[in-house]
C-alpha cells in the first residue's frame, strides 16, 4: 500500500494500517508540512492539510517513508536542476525525520517520462511509483517506473481482491494499492470501505505484508542468488533469507548460506 501527500488523515489511516497489522509507504512532500489547506475537486472540498514534521518519525515508525518532492511539481515540466533538487532535498529533509535513508518515491501527479527517469539516476532513489494502473499482480520490471495494482477507490479492487486472496494460487503475486488518505473524507461510507478492505486483507498466513523498500530490497536479493549448472546448489550472497521452490518443497536460503538438494532422475 502507498500514499501520498502526508495530510491529516494519514492520523487516522496509520491507527487503521496498525490495528490490521498492514503495511505502507507513505510519500511525504516536506515543503508542506504544517500548512494548513483546502483542496477543490469537482464540487467536492475536501481538508488538505498537512502533518506537522515533528510526528513524522512516530506516527509512520511502523511504515516506509518516502519522497513525494518537497513542493509536488509536475516533473516533466522543470529543468533538470529543479528535479535533482526537488527530490535531493526532500530525501535530505525525510532522512533528517527517519533517521534512516530515504530510497523510494512516487511521482507527484503520477507524472513522469523517460528523461525524468534518467535524471534520478544517481540521487539514490532505488524505486519510484506511478499511478499506472495495471490491475494485475506481476512484479516491476523497471523499479524506477513501478506501477501498482489498482487505487483504492477503483471499482475492480474488490474482485482483484478475491482473485489475490484465492486458495488456489501457487504463483508469485503482488497485489499493489494506492491512494491519498484525504480521498476517505470525500465520498460516503469511504472510510468504512477501506477499513473492510483492510481487514478483508489482514492476518494472512500466506500473505507477507511489506512496504515497497522492503519489496525492493528482497527482489534485488533473489535477483542475486548464484547457482550451479545443474541448477541443485544455490549461494545466498546477500543478508536476507529468500524463499525457493525446488525439487517439489519449499525451501529457505538464508542470508550468506549455501543451499543443495536433490533432483530424482
Amino acid at each position: 500500500m502507498s500514499y501520498d501527500d502526508g495530510t491529516v488523515q494519514d492520523r487516522r489511516f496509520v491507527e487503521m494500517l496498525n490495528k490490521y497489522q498492514l503495511k505502507a509507504t507513505f510519500n511525504l512532500n516536506s515543503g508542506a508540512f504544517g500548512n494548513q489547506d483546502r483542496l477543490q475537486i469537482g464540487d467536492i472540498n475536501v481538508d488538505h492539510s498537512h502533518i506537522e514534521s515533528a510526528e513524522v518519525k512516530t506516527l509512520f515508525s511502523r511504515h516506509e517513508i518516502a519522497i513525494h518532492t518537497v513542493t509536488h511539481p509536475d516533473l516533466t515540466k522543470v529543468p533538470d536542476e529543479a528535479i535533482l533538487h526537488e527530490v535531493l532535498e526532500d530525501k535530505k529533509a525525510l532522512e533528517a525525520l527517519a533517521g534512516y535513508p530515504v530510497r523510494g518515491m512516487a511521482y507527484p501527479g503520477g507524472s513522469f517520462s523517460n528523461h525524468v527517469v534518467e535524471a534520478l539516476s544517481g540521487t539514490g532513489v532505488a524505486y519510484s511509483r506511478t499511478v499506472v494502473n495495471h490491475r494485475a499482480f506481476h512484479l516491476p520490471e523497471q523499479f524506477l517506473t513501478w506501477h501498482p495494482t489498482c487505487h483504492d477507490n477503483d471499482p475492480d479492487r474488490p474482485a482483484l481482491t478475491k482473485k489475490f486472496l484465492d486458495p488456489e494460487n501457487r504463483e508469485v503475486m503482488l497485489y499493489y494499492v494506492w491512494g491519498h488518505s484525504f480521498e476517505f473524507d470525500m465520498y460516503d461510507n469511504a472510510w468504512e470501505k477501506i477499513e473492510a478492505f483492510c481487514a478483508e486483507i489482514s492476518r494472512k498466513p500466506e500473505v507477507w505484508y511489506a512496504t515497497n523498500i522492503e519489496i525492493y530490497d528482497y527482489v534485488k536479493a533473489a535477483n542475486e542468488l548464484r547457482y550451479t549448472e545443474l541448477g541443485t546448489v544455490v549461494y545466498n550472497p546477500s543478508a536476507l533469507d529468500i524463499y525457493l521452490e525446488a525439487a517439489g518443497e519449499m525451501i529457505v536460503v538464508k542470508g550468506g548460506a549455501t543451499v543443495e538438494w536433490t533432483v530424482e532422475a
